[in-house]
């Protein structure tokens, strides 16, 4: 399965790590489980999942088939791993201590953030919805910084 192979190629990859690369892959582990933890928290039914699914999906219950032809967590987990890795490779690079850090990230969410208006404007999505999502981003990414940071 799967998992099994991941893990047994992660055992490998670990034993041939230095002290520094360690450190790295702990660091990026961190900033996974948190960005999942808020994301797994900030989307449940009880806080914004419901409100967000009734913007992002208007007119399908909660919880309802998205229509797509994969699923959809496959592909968050990299991107939260891709996310973690940089953040981790910023940190580390620029030597930033947390305020540092967490402006070097504000910097880019706001750039990210730019960009993305068009992309909620032009179909017509409600503003709400990006909101929300920013706000989440936010937060998660500034989260995982933290907690990258704290690790170093």
């Amino acid at each position: 399965n799967t998992i099994s192979t991941c893990s047994r190629l992660a055992v490998l990859f670990c034993q041939k790590c230095t002290g520094k690369e360690m450190q790295y892959l702990i660091q990026i582990a961190a900033g996974f489980f948190v960005s999942f933890a808020i994301g797994m928290t900030w989307y449940a039914p009880w806080l914004f999942g419901r409100y967000w699914w009734q913007l992002q999906f208007p007119g399908k219950r909660f919880g309802e088939n998205m229509n797509t032809s994969y699923s959809p967590f496959p592909f968050t987990m990299i991107s939260v791993v891709v996310q973690s890795a940089l953040i981790t490779a910023m940190v580390n690079t620029f030597s930033l201590e947390m305020i540092k850090a967490m402006i070097f990230v504000s910097v880019f969410l706001l750039f990210h953030t730019a960009t993305s208006v068009p992309h909620y404007v032009f179909p017509g999505s409600p503003l709400m919805l990006l909101a929300l999502n920013t706000a989440y981003d936010t937060f998660q990414s500034l989260a995982a910084t933290v907690a990258i940071v704290l690790l170093k």
